[in-house]
């Protein structure tokens, strides 16, 4: 009953709060009211505000709203706002309102934007927007905001609450591309005017995309303003953060690393200690500053995480103080596994960036180096271990960073895995550094023979010794800093091998193979020196290289390169490859080869003693795998593959003169051939060719396009032609031909294959004979009606023109003189060795008896092997008519 009486003055209050909030809604909407608002909202803040509209509600508790508010930066620190947000509500407070004063008990921020401004003093504009709590006297050398009017009385903020936030930094007037967002939590103040914060928020950059950025958590509590800030308690925390992330916020690239990074920092100062007569008393605190950041598993963005990955520990103390524009670090420690990094340093910056960082007593274990290797280069296998110890003591300073004296020192190591065929042994290791500089005193490596039976054992220093390289090298100072490559630099090797394949081995194994498509075994001695500046991009490489019985398997090739004895010579304008003796193609090389730096094409003087197709076609066409045209071409690659290949294959150019003793081309043999070679990538072209040929010389140029539809080309003339020695290499024509020949030719050809050759085969030419003689065809005995005897036809000339196309030789006009008349022949050969030519009797000499009126023609028929002559058959009308009247 009673609950039933009291409703309906529950009702009747509701609505006198809703007509309450309604009421002074407008009522704070008036100029008056305005003024007021915002008179106490420029106590509270220290700056200058200015509010869209106000709103006041009851029905939450005292709630007064501002929507739309912008306050106003100190002119000191530029024109642009100091805080902008979307909506703060201020709860007022009750006991305040009630005794006659007007205070804000809690501030909340809606999308607040917050603007913090350094300016060139080093001084923030945050240092005096907090209000000050309640002092005796003001702190000397402070300046904070300017005072309220009497009239106003100054309001206090018990505790602000922060909303999808964003803080932006300024330097003077730039902004920076850095910038917190969601930033959300809350601020209190206690009694004692101190303030707690517990606030979170996420880094970003802009215009770099951000996933894993993860959360920044800053916790603790400070003093107001008035004492500076002091004394303070502060941790921030920065957690589940992606390295590769991270690496985009600081430099917006995140160079291809991967792994995960968290970060905790502690800070503390303590209020100063000062009196009336030390003026300086304010800026006398000490922040101290502790902090850890770990990193775990990082590994290249092309490798997949691993738990062998590499982890790296960063402790370290610092102090600053008020005032000075320098941080001490006196004491960081970075930890691996195997590595411990310790040692001191100190941050100025009154006069620009100059970091100094001392590292004492440290040491690097070459596991480490290995493990962080193997995590950021794919390829490097997991059974290589590495074995030993660098000690480090070396001084930074500058910036960027410079190396200003430094030590580093190994007694030496071991590397060891199963896809080495042997351990390999590191030297001591010395390095020196000053002023930026650092050079490396010489340092063997070399691979220990194994013990006889395959059993590990001790191995003598002379056994090491033969198959060993010393390396040494500087490294010079320039203004870049030691994290800006490339650097200027030089570079020496030194030393010999009789097992190149172990080196070959040792680098395939580290994943940076020396060799791409092709494999060697056998001795080199290397005596090189390289030279890199840094405004050049081109590294000079000086020295010499020399083969000793070494043997080289290539992928284009079905043979190994023997090279008992070459020299590739290195000078600063030009290499030159010399080869006393080598092994090639079926035939003994040497000669020598010559490549201008500036030009980029080689020019080649060489001699072979023999060269025999068969052998070429053994080095070069199809065996158990593709032929030379499907491994140049690419043929069954990846598109990968064979872009590469394209590439490289572009890359060919070469020129120059090649000879040979003799060139077997079975039956035939071309003796001293000489020409003009030229490689342009897919291109090859011998111009100006001539050789000795069966007592006569052949002359010519040809060119090859080798392109996945290969295509050849010869244009060339044959004079003075032996005809008796030339059938004598040939089987098939011993002893039935002599004379003496010279002939033109133009051929063409494309396709892959003796078959798709001679099918596509083309071309024309004119053959000129003299004192030609064709044993068992004496044409002229068949007219006149003698018996046919066994002496050779003889012909005091032969001459006519030919074509070849359809897989065979078409012969028109050509013309046979002899003593006893003219013949003309026309028809065709063909490639399979068929004959079919008609001979027609032209012009006969008065000496010349004749059985008969001269027949129209006799038909050459049969093979080369076996040639048959006779008459035409008979025309295929007249015998269908014969066998009519037959009937």
């Amino acid at each position: 009953m009673r609950k039933r009486k009291s409703l309906p003055w529950i009702f009747i209050l509701a609505i006198a709060l809703f007509a309450a909030s309604i009421g002074l809604s407008r009522a704070l909407r008036t100029s008056a009211a305005r003024r007021f608002l915002i008179a106490h909202l420029e106590a509270s803040f220290g700056r200058p505000v200015d509010v869209g509209r106000f709103d006041f509600s009851l029905l939450d508790g005292a709630r007064l709203e501002a929507n739309s508010v912008t306050i106003s930066e100190d002119p000191r620190f530029g024109n642009e706002y100091f805080l902008r947000a979307d909506t703060l509500r201020a709860g007022l407070r009750w006991p305040a309102l009630f005794s006659g004063r007007f205070e804000f008990g809690t501030l909340s921020l809606s999308r607040p934007s917050l603007n913090l401004v350094r300016d060139s003093q080093g001084r923030w504009n945050i240092e005096q927007w907090l209000p000050p709590a309640p002092s005796s006297k003001s702190r000397p050398g402070f300046v904070g905001p300017p005072a309220a009017p009497r009239s106003i009385s100054t309001a206090r903020l018990y505790r602000i609450d922060i909303v999808g936030g964003r803080i932006n930094f300024k330097q003077g007037d730039d902004k920076s591309a850095l910038a917190l967002i969601g930033v959300s939590g809350r601020v209190d103040q206690d009694a004692a005017g101190r303030w707690a914060l517990d606030l979170e928020a996420q880094p970003m950059r802009a215009g770099v995309g951000l996933q894993e950025i993860g959360t920044l958590r800053l916790r603790g509590n400070v003093a107001g303003t008035t004492a500076r800030l002091q004394p303070a308690e502060l941790s921030l925390t920065w957690l589940n953060v992606s390295l590769a992330d991270a690496l985009r916020l600081a430099r917006e690239s995140d160079f291809g690393v991967r792994g995960e990074l968290a970060v905790d920092v502690k800070a503390r100062i303590a209020p100063t200690i000062s009196n009336s007569s030390d003026s300086a008393g304010a800026g006398g605190a000490q922040w101290s500053i502790s902090g850890e950041a770990r990193l775990t598993g990082l590994h290249g963005w092309r490798l997949p995480g691993r738990g062998t990955d590499p982890a790296v520990n960063l402790s370290f103390d610092a102090a600053w103080r008020l005032g000075e524009a320098r941080t001490r670090v006196p004491k960081f420690l970075v930890e691996m596994r195997n590595s411990h990094l310790q040692g001191a340093g100190e941050l100025d910056w009154a006069h620009g960036l100059r970091p100094e960082v001392h590292l004492n007593s440290s040491s690097v274990g070459l596991a480490d180096v290995m493990s962080w290797y193997r995590a950021l280069r794919p390829g490097v296998p997991g059974n290589l271990d590495l074995e030993g110890t660098l000690g480090v003591d070396a001084a930074l300073g500058g910036w960027p960073l410079q190396l200003e004296q430094g030590a580093f020192a190994s007694a030496g190591g071991k590397l060891t895995g199963a896809s080495l065929p042997s351990p390999l042994k590191i030297g001591a290791i010395n390095v020196s550094g000053s002023r930026g500089a650092l050079d490396f005193a010489p340092t063997e490596i070399s691979f220990t023979a194994p013990a006889a039976g395959g059993k590990s054992g001790r191995v003598s220093a002379d056994d090491a010794s033969v198959n060993s390289f010393t390396m040494r090298g500087t490294i010079f100072p320039d203004a870049s800093g030691i994290f800006h490559w490339p650097r200027s630099w030089n570079f020496s090797i030194e030393g010999g091998t009789p097992r190149v394949e172990n080196w070959l081995a040792l680098s395939e194994a580290l994943a940076h193979p020396l060799n791409a498509s092709w494999t060697a075994a056998g001795g080199l001695a290397v005596k090189m020196r390289a030279v890199h500046s840094t405004p050049s991009p081109a590294t000079i490489w000086l020295g010499t290289i020399d083969s000793r019985d070494l043997n080289v398997t290539t992928a284009y090739l079905n043979q190994p390169l023997r090279l008992p004895n070459a020299r590739m010579e290195f000078a600063e304008s030009k290499r030159t490859l010399t080869l006393a003796a080598a092994d090639a193609f079926g035939a003994m090389w040497r000669g020598t080869a010559v490549r201008k730096n500036a030009e980029g094409s080689w020019t080649f003087d060489l001699f072979a003693d023999r060269l025999d197709a068969a052998e070429l076609d053994r080095w070069l066409g199809p065996r158990a795998r593709p032929g030379l045209l499907a491994r140049f071409t690419g043929a069954g690659e990846s598109t990968a593959d064979i872009s590469r290949r394209d590439a490289a294959v572009a890359k060919i150019a070469a020129r120059g003169r090649l000879r040979a003793s003799e060139f077997v081309l079975a039956p035939l043999r071309f003796e001293k051939f000489d020409g003009q070679a030229e490689l342009a990538g897919r291109t090859i072209t011998i111009r100006k060719a001539q050789a000795d040929f069966f007592g006569g010389k052949a002359l010519g140029t040809l060119s090859a396009r080798l392109l996945a539809d290969p295509s050849y080309q010869f244009q060339g003339r044959f004079e003075r032609v032996d005809v008796a020695r030339l059938v004598r290499a040939v089987p098939s024509l011993s002893t039935r031909v002599a004379g003496t020949a010279s002939a033109t030719l133009t051929l063409t050809a494309h396709g892959v294959g003796r078959a798709n050759l001679v099918r596509s085969m083309e071309g024309d030419g004119r053959l000129d004979a003299r004192n030609v003689e064709l044993s068992g065809m004496d044409f002229a005995s068949l007219i006149s009606g003698d018996a046919q005897d066994s002496s050779p036809g003889r012909f005091a000339s032969a001459q006519g023109n030919f074509r070849i196309s359809g897989g065979g030789i078409e012969v028109a006009d050509f013309v046979l003189d002899n003593s006893q008349g003219r013949f003309q022949a026309e028809g065709r050969i063909d490639f399979s060795h068929a004959l079919n030519l008609r001979i027609h009797p032209s012009i006969f000499h008065a000496t010349t008896n004749l059985a008969s009126a001269p027949p129209p023609s006799f038909v050459l028929g049969g093979t080369i092997e076996s040639p048959s002559v006779g008459p035409p058959p008979p025309p295929a009308k007249s015998a269908a008519k014969s066998a009519a009247r037959a009937r």
